[in-house]
Order: structure tokens, then sequence, then C-alpha cells
């Protein structure tokens, strides 16, 4: 997977090489964050309902500039019986001037509708937990004007002189054109419970209808077709689980134009296992960068909030080719509001189905060299196990550190600082105590669609914990784990306070 993503970044560099760099119509660089401009598609990646506020302001050498805002409101189309996303609907509002006075504006509004089909990802990828294929469509309405008051001609120049109030000799028939847009789209995706998205690939395409926006009723001057690839994919994720690198591709065509962006978003991910209450959760900042054949370089900053986003990036121009002559760079501000339950309510389960049988209990979890004395109920794996040495006893103060759980971000088995320095102890007290054996008993939130893969996970937490006990110097041997998925959880899995309490793994003492 991440080679895939690293041979991702040399084709689009190729591309980048192979391809002219020439100006174009207006795209924000922030795509990701106008999702109902890049992709229709986009729009069904969450489960809130969003408003989304964006604005880019583009500068010119000339002093001039031109300044698009755009407002957006997404709704998502949950089923509530089957438990999962199959859509959103999207509703937008756009304005886009040239000049301080408006030379040429073009205000409009889109309504979107996108679809997803859940695409499913096999188990031994928790944290890509979810994943669609998603399809949108886009219809706009627009109007097209000029300020034919602003309009300047060579007949207003006698001599060196230019005199506002001379004639401009020229008759212009209209000063606006109303037109219609239509936008379609696709998406592949897959995130995480934090509604990111660790992989994608998209292809869209804008104006497929090539409406006539000429002034002239004599001519017709036929917008072109934009085509849009995006793709991203996490290439590396540290062993805490706080920060990640994720390269990422863009390309716009339009016409005989082309514009590519590639570069990386940095995240790094901040809280701890029990969220602060308050206005700042648990979240994320992000750092992007990207070269891009026309903006030069772009550099991004975003903060991510479980209920809204701020983010702002700047376009530092290089000064290229012929068609941008006078372009000098572009500010960007996005802000974001998200409301309604992040995570939709899974199908419960009764926690009694399925119990592994004796047998398979004893298989899997206790060693051939030990003797089961008494199993008190398989689903709480509450187990006493006979050492061979009883008599050297663990004593009371040191028994402290396996009391403690340690915890998880996400749908993930990473190991976080906090979770290793706890670890260092307990490996320090049984290597010191060699008659202790333990079980590590694994548990999760209700992250899952079913029942199977959060207890994979959970059992997933109990093997990374285990495995760096043993590369600490801990006998194989004297490690046994478990996985109970969301089975016992310690708090209410209807707060995300509730479900960080249950991304945990605690400690059981089978001899002392």
């Amino acid at each position: 997977m991440k080679l895939w993503a690293y041979w991702l970044g040399i084709l689009g560099l190729v591309f980048c090489i192979s391809t002219p760099v020439e100006a174009q119509d207006v795209n924000f660089s922030q795509f990701q964050l106008a999702p109902t401009f890049t992709n229709p598609a986009m729009i069904a990646t969450s489960n809130q309902y969003q408003f989304i506020l964006n604005y880019r302001s583009q500068f010119v050498g000339s002093g001039e500039t031109f300044t698009t805002p755009m407002a957006s409101f997404i709704a998502p189309l949950i089923n509530r019986k089957e438990h999962r996303r199959f859509g959103a609907l999207s509703a937008s509002v756009f304005d886009d001037r040239v000049g301080e006075k408006g030379l040429m504006r073009t205000i409009g509004t889109e309504v979107a509708f996108a679809f997803n089909i859940p695409f499913e990802l096999p188990l031994g990828l928790p944290i890509l937990y979810d994943s669609y294929l998603s399809f949108g469509v886009q219809a706009g309405l627009f109007r097209r004007s000029i300020d034919i008051n602003a309009i300047t001609t060579g007949s207003q120049w006698v001599g060196n002189i230019f005199d506002p109030n001379a004639p401009r000799n020229e008759i212009f028939v209209n000063d606006f054109v109303d037109f219609r847009t239509l936008n379609a789209g696709f998406l592949w995706y897959s995130q995480d419970t934090t509604e990111v998205m660790r992989a994608y690939v998209g292809f869209s395409a804008r104006n497929i209808n090539q409406p006539n926006v000429g002034f002239l009723n004599v001519s017709a001057d036929r917008m072109p077709i934009a085509y849009t690839f995006i793709a991203g994919m996490d290439a590396w994720t540290s062993l805490d689980g706080r920060f990640s690198i994720q390269p990422n591709v863009r390309w716009v065509n339009l016409q005989a134009v082309n514009q590519f962006n590639l570069g990386s978003f940095f995240r790094y991910h901040f809280g701890t296992s029990a969220s602060p209450k308050g206005f700042l959760k648990e979240g994320s900042m992000s750092f992007g960068v990207w070269y891009s054949t026309t903006n030069g370089i772009i550099g991004s900053f975003g903060f991510h909030q479980p209920n809204y986003t701020i983010s702002m990036s700047y376009d530092l121009a290089s000064i290229r080719g012929t068609r941008v002559p006078t372009q000098s760079g572009a500010v960007e501000l996005t802000v974001a509001v998200k409301f309604g339950k992040r995570r939709i309510g899974f199908k419960k389960y009764n926690p009694y189905e399925d119990i592994p049988t004796y047998e398979d209990f004893v298989s899997d979890t206790i060693p051939d060299d030990q003797q089961v004395v008494q199993v008190v109920d398989t689903v709480k794996a509450t187990t006493v196990v006979v050492s061979e040495n009883p008599n050297n006893e663990l004593p009371p103060k040191d028994l402290s550190v396996f009391e403690k759980p340690l915890f998880f971000y996400y749908a993930s088995d990473l190991l976080n600082i906090d979770t290793i320095e706890k670890l260092e102890q307990i490996a320090v007290q049984m290597n010191n105590y060699k008659d202790i054996k333990i079980e590590v008993q694994g548990h999760a939130c209700d992250i899952a669609r079913t029942k199977e893969e959060n207890n994979h996970l959970s059992l997933k937490r109990a093997k990374a914990v285990k495995d760096f006990l043993v590369s600490k110097g801990v006998e194989d041997n004297r490690i046994m784990t478990a996985g109970f998925g969301d089975s016992q959880p310690a708090a209410a899995n209807n707060t995300e306070e509730g479900r960080e309490m249950n991304r945990r793994v605690e400690f059981k003492l089978l001899a002392n």
C-alpha cells in the first residue's frame, strides 16, 4: 500500500515535467475542503451536516484581484435500518469577481446528489475501517455579467491623455448571460473514525453540457469541460499514531491547459486517553505543501476538531510562461462547521452469542505446559493458572503497574507514548519476578460494523502489547492474549469520551 503511494508520486512528477505550464480558470487550492466544487461525489464522505465557507483571493501585478467566495451546505443521507450512510445532498452559492469594481462577475447556485456503494475491506486494515465507492451529479444555474461602464477602449485616448467621458465607439448588445451547468464525478475513499480520508481516488467533469457564456447573440462562446483527477494515500504513520504523511496529487485539464499539484499532507494528532472537556477536543493539525505547475508553491495549515475546521493556504506563485505574467499569489481561507452525530449507531448484538467453546478457549489462550484449574466465565476469561513456582510473590507496591489500562487512538493498534512508558515498567516487573504470568485483554469501542471486526481489532491490540513485552526480554509463554471487542465496555459508547475509554488493553494476573 505504501509503495502504491510512492509510485503515484513518481507518476505525478513525470506528468509535471512533461506538461507545459499554463494558466487556467479558478480552482481552490484546498480542494479537499471544497467538495462541492472539486467533485460532487465528495459530499457523501461524512455522517455530519456541514456548513462550509470558502474564500479565495487571487492577486495580479496590476493591482487587481480575482475574488471567489463560496458557501455550501451538505446533508448526509443515513439509512438507520442498515446503519450506514448511503449518500448526501448539497447546495452551494458561488460568486466570482474580476477586479475590485466587479468588471466581470459570475454568480449562481448548484445542487448535488451523491450515493455510496459499500466497498468491503479485508480484516487487518483497522485504520481504514470504512470504505465506499461514491457517485455524484450536480446541476447549476449561473449569471455572468460585465460592467459596461468599467470598460475602456482605445477611442477614449486622445493623444497621450485618457478621457473617461469620451465615447467608447463600441456597441454592447448584452451585459449579462444566463447559463446552466452539469457536473458529475466518482470517488473511491476509505476513512478512519474521525472521517479523515486515509486513501482516495476520484475523477470528475465540470460543465459537461458546455453552456454558451458569450455576451453577443451573434456568436457562441462555449465553456470548455474541466476534468479533475485527485488521489492520495497515507504512506507513513508513526508508531504512536500521532504523526502521518499523506502524499497526494491533483490534475486539472481545461482544453489545452493542464495543472498539476503534487505534494503531501503532514498530520499531527493531539489528545490524551481521556479527552479534555471544553472547547478543545481530541483532534489534529495538518500542514500541507505542494508544487503547482501554474501556482508555484502552495502551503497550507489546518486545525481540525470534531465539530469545526479552520484552514488557510497561500499560493506563492512562480512567474513562468506567457499566460501568467502578472500573477503574484493567492490566499484561501476555509471555515467548516459540523453538527450531528459523527458515528452511526451500529447494530447491537448479544455478547453471549457465539462464545468460544471451552476447548477453543484453552487451546487459544493457555500454553500446553500449564494446568488449567478453573475457568469461571469464558466471556470474561477469568482464569486461574497454577505456576510451577507459586512462592515468588509480587509485592503489592509493584502490583499497581498491572492495574491501570492502556489506551489506543482511533481504530489503531499502534502503541502511543503513554502506553510505551507503562509497558516499560511492566516489563521490568515481569523480568524481576519470573513466575508472573499474565493475560493481555484487548477491548474496543463500537467502532466497527460487525462483531468480528471489533474482536479482530481488540485482539491485535493485545498482541501488540505482547510483542512489545517480548521485545523487552519477557518470555513468550508467560503472556497470553485475548480480544473481547466491545462486549465489555468501561463506559457508554454514546459519547466520544466513552469510546476513548473503551479503546483499551487490561491485564489479568494468572499466577503470582
